[in-house]
């Protein structure tokens, strides 16, 4: 039951998150599993606590014609238990379900529960964070948890500033700043090369297929990058591009282009936003892949292309002009307007990164962590990485058939026989 409240604006990109539900469910998804039990009601009271200092988790998304924004609301609980004795069953269950932004909250924590242990399965809308944002929300619900252990009356000391865009803009010093921003070249055409996987897609069932590579093997990986003077980031992105090649049958010289995510906070003090909120936009490595091709050659050129993009500021020109139309147009002749102009690339990649382990700890007992984004749509396809006490989890979240999840666990399997088992790979 919902009692509105407060009323806060609604930024640039929880719109674009919203427009991004023609092409997918628009969540993100974590899945944290324990050595135990955890106390729900403390649980509860960390939540809510977070949700005060974060109010646009305890809203609903409202649109009128000039403009949208967030409505606070009263909520009666965010943690639900679930028993059961077929966890894997359950957890699939619960983390591809959907959040309502229209009715809110905008968080589900789900307690999958067996007589051993839990596991947490907990639901952002989109709208409110991206993958950063939301790392950034467990690790205040944690410490919250945990402080509540010891100190019942725990305060939250946590103030939830500006959750616009503005703020990376801002961070390069004034209008001459700004102008070469708006002046950079993006074309966002350029990030959709025509290729797509072969799969059928059901609306009606949505599934996640993950696959962990254990620490030896990120070491392995970590190590072989190093040598080269390249991120991990780019020896699985030419694992990526090397598999697609194979699996997609390309010919020899074929253009591949693989959109990936890129956190903007990087262009901030200490990487850190003022909220919880979206500030991602995107880059493209762009190659030209041939079957001879021995590793270090593919690894070679998606690290040439991965370098130029992360030294240009392209990536900003596109939410710059989005934050200008959108201060320009009245909110349903935007929403229009990005129907008629936006590309969405049918294949993709985004690295979560690292989740930290000390600040995502629970009081200690955490055996286990993985986020990962929206379940796609077909024909669009996303493979997210991320990280947790060294063991990396590969994820690919899709609305379709079994034939598809097959097909999408035999891709996976090419993806990890090409990434290095050994600091030294020929």
């Amino acid at each position: 039951m919902l009692e509105h409240r407060n009323k806060r604006r609604a930024e640039t990109w929880d719109t674009m998150q919203l427009f991004f539900s023609l092409y997918n469910d628009h969540q993100i998804h974590a899945v944290i599993s324990f050595n135990g039990h955890l106390d729900e009601q403390r649980l509860e009271k960390a939540a809510s606590l977070t949700a005060d200092a974060v109010p646009v988790i305890k809203s609903r998304f409202v649109e009128h014609l000039l403009r949208a924004y967030w409505e606070e609301a009263l909520v009666d609980h965010f943690v639900s238990l679930y028993a059961t004795d077929d966890p894997e069953k359950e957890i699939n269950r619960l983390i591809t379900s959907t959040i309502d932004e229209r009715s809110g909250p905008q968080l589900q924590i789900k307690i999958v529960r067996t007589p051993i242990a839990d596991t947490l399965c907990i639901l952002v809308n989109h709208m409110v964070c991206d993958a950063a944002g939301f790392k950034e929300y467990l690790y205040l619900l944690s410490e919250t948890y945990t402080a509540l252990a010891t100190n019942p009356g725990y305060k939250l000391q946590y103030s939830c500033g500006s959750r616009s865009m503005s703020q990376v803009f801002r961070a390069f010093g004034g209008w001459s700043g700004m102008l070469k921003i708006l002046m950079a070249p993006h074309g966002m055409s350029k990030h959709d090369c025509g290729l797509k996987f072969p799969l059928e897609g059901d609306l009606s069932h949505p599934f996640i297929v993950t696959r962990k590579l254990p620490g030896d093997r990120m070491w392995a990986i970590k190590s072989y990058g190093k040598t080269r003077e390249a991120t991990i980031n780019d020896v699985i992105l030419a694992a990526y591009i090397r598999s697609l090649y194979n699996f997609l049958g390309l010919e020899d010289g074929a253009r591949v282009v693989v959109p990936c995510a890129v956190d903007l906070r990087k262009y901030l003090p200490e990487r850190k936003a003022q909220g919880i909120c979206n500030l991602t936009s995107t880059i493209a490595c762009e190659i030209n892949h041939n079957s001879h091709d021995r590793f270090d050659e593919t690894l070679k050129k998606v690290k040439r292309s991965m370098d130029t993009e992360k030294n240009s500021i392209s990536c900003l020109s596109g939410p710059m002009k989005l934050e200008i139309f959108r201060w320009i147009l009245p909110y349903k002749l935007f929403k229009r307007w990005l129907k008629k102009i936006f590309i969405n690339p049918k294949i993709f990649m985004t690295n979560i990164g690292v989740i930290d382990k000390t600040k995502l700890s629970f009081g200690g007992f955490v055996s286990s962590a993985y986020l990962t984004g929206s379940i796609k749509y077909n024909p669009y396809f996303q493979l997210a990485l991320t990280t947790f006490d060294d063991e990396i989890t590969f994820s690919v979240n899709f609305y379709g058939t079994q034939n598809d999840r097959d097909q999408i666990e035999d891709f996976l399997s090419l993806v990890e026989a090409e990434l290095p088992e050994s600091g030294i790979r020929k």
